[in-house]
């Protein structure tokens, strides 16, 4: 918001979790060749994404024995379509760096970049990323002052996921953008802030493993006010 008009920002934050999914029949094939179930092997199944953003789209899902699942599809082709787009930006900020004289390495930029986005494909090093960032904020992990109990991540199931396909456990609560739910349920907005950033300066500081990417549609507030962290891949 300091950069651009708020009307672009509104636009640009569409891409965190609420794109227009892909289509149903091409995605429920990839994710029945993935898991190497039918979508019948559910005991309930909702079709129709509960959030769509740039790489994925999450589904909702009941288990057999009623356990609830959140299972996060990796877009039909997207790799195809990442590595189009890695050549299109490389040549484009390699053309643009010549003409405005960039003193930094625009391109060694864009290499990583990309670098980082193939690696948030895989999603085995996701669940080891979300399992890992449990054991640190779990009661007697090495969590920090006031953070115990507060911060937190969904149990993978690893049984049901693969390299593009990542199942959860469901996990309820309030959107970090929902002010006024939070304050129905006695949540201080300012004390759900003050734990987001004391949890990112202790991974900064302290665990030097850090999710990088904290943004509204990757954090829910949790029952007991703290935070729930999604979305391991960076």
């Amino acid at each position: 918001a300091d950069v651009f008009p708020v009307e672009y920002v509104e636009e640009l934050a569409k891409l965190q979790d609420a794109l227009p999914p892909a289509d149903a029949a091409s995605s429920i094939a990839a994710l029945e060749r993935e898991l190497g179930v039918p979508i019948k092997y559910f005991d309930a199944f909702d079709q129709t994404p509960v959030a769509a953003a740039s790489l994925a789209q999450v589904y909702r899902a009941t288990l057999p024995g009623g356990r609830q699942v959140a299972i996060k599809l990796q877009r039909p082709g997207l790799a195809e379509l990442v590595a189009l787009d890695a050549v299109i930006l490389r040549r484009f900020v390699a053309v643009v760096g010549k003409w405005r004289n960039f003193k930094s390495d625009v391109v060694g930029i864009v290499d990583e970049l990309v670098g980082r986005i193939f690696e948030e494909m895989d999603y085995t090093k996701e669940a080891d990323n979300c399992e890992r960032f449990r054991e640190v904020y779990a009661e007697d992990g090495d969590a920090g002052v006031g953070l115990a109990g507060y911060i937190g991540a969904p149990r993978v199931v690893r049984a049901l996921s693969t390299p593009s396909v990542l199942t959860m456990e469901w996990v309820d609560g309030l959107r970090l953008t929902d002010i006024d739910g939070m304050i129905a349920h006695g949540f201080t907005p300012s004390e759900v802030l003050d734990r987001g950033l004391r949890a990112s300066l202790h991974q900064l500081l302290t665990t030097g493993f850090m999710h990088t990417d904290p943004h509204p549609g990757n954090l829910i507030v949790a029952a007991n006010g703290g935070l729930t962290y999604l979305d391991f891949g960076m």
